[in-house]
């Protein structure tokens, strides 16, 4: 399960506004599904997506967009899995 960009934007600023990011993340625990922030900019937001008990995610905060070779040389030294383990 995924949670949006939108609602990652704002996770660390109250909670409040990460209500639907933790709605999100106990819905796929009840299913036993992993979920994947997208959208990470700061280390803030991942901070807030661990403590809401997230492990994986993506976003600009890992990784930014890279050409062709930069790329292959990125996955060929990390995982082959799009999505970062946060904690």
């Amino acid at each position: 399960m995924k949670i949006a960009k939108p609602f990652v934007d704002h996770v660390a600023e109250s909670l409040n506004k990460s209500a639907v990011a933790r709605a999100i993340i106990g819905l796929a625990d009840s299913l036993d599904l992993n979920v994947v922030a997208e959208g990470i900019e700061h280390e803030e937001q991942r901070d807030s997506l661990v403590d809401l008990g997230c492990r994986l995610g993506q976003g600009f905060h890992f990784a930014r967009p890279m050409d062709a070779e930069r790329a292959s040389a990125f996955l060929a030294s990390a995982k082959t899995d799009s999505a970062v383990p946060l904690g």
